[in-house]
């Protein structure tokens, strides 16, 4: 998207300021997004203060795009299109940050736990034993039931997860089963595209 903004900014009187404002910007979002995506995929997650910083600069230039569109120095169009990619984009960010938030969440109460009675040691165990019969619903293959193992045991997954776990499968046969697992409402998706995560119910 950048490049995009390049395209567009290149029709700029020379030496308009927002012209380098707005390179800027869109090449700080573009770096700052393949961190993250390292991030994500090296290590499986990422500091919420750094997708805040994006989304930050993601406003900016939907901000100087509003000013640039006032100007009349490109087709209306063009200002139409960007701002709509850059707020996909920031959707996007803003549900990373949310499952990043809930994973953290799911630590502290990890560590919260290890702290906790007997007692209450013995609650969770039966809070589990509840869950655990929903793996066994008539009509779910071996590699089904796993899948929504998986998902309870980490609270939610990604299709790309489940790759090293099944290693003679095909990645369209497990998307077929999370499919399978959705409309028989056992999970729930949450995102689009990169993003999507599956849930537990």
């Amino acid at each position: 998207m950048s490049l995009a903004v390049y395209r567009v900014t290149a029709s700029f009187p020379i030496g308009e300021v927002l012209t380098r404002q707005l390179r800027l910007l869109a090449n700080q979002v573009a770096a700052e997004l393949s961190l993250v995506d390292d991030a994500l995929n090296v290590a499986g997650d990422i500091a919420v203060s750094d997708l805040i910083g994006i989304e930050k600069k993601i406003n900016y230039l939907r901000v100087y795009f509003k000013i640039a569109s006032r100007q009349n120095w490109v087709r209306v169009i063009n200002w139409t299109v960007l701002n709509f990619e850059y707020s996909k984009l920031r959707q996007e960010i803003n549900l990373i940050g949310k499952n990043q938030k809930r994973k953290e969440a799911i630590v502290e109460e990890g560590k919260e736990a290890e702290g906790i009675s007997l007692m209450s040691h013995n609650i969770k165990k039966e809070e589990k034993a509840k869950r655990e019969p929903s793996s066994k619903i008539a009509g779910l293959t071996e590699r089904q039931k796993r899948i929504l193992t998986e998902i309870s045991k980490r609270q939610f997954i990604k299709s790309s997860d489940l790759t090293p776990l099944f290693k003679n499968v095909s990645e369209r046969t497990l998307r077929n089963d999370l499919i399978f697992l959705l409309e028989k409402k056992l999970i729930k998706r949450e995102g689009f595209n990169k993003t999507t995560t599956y849930l537990s119910k």
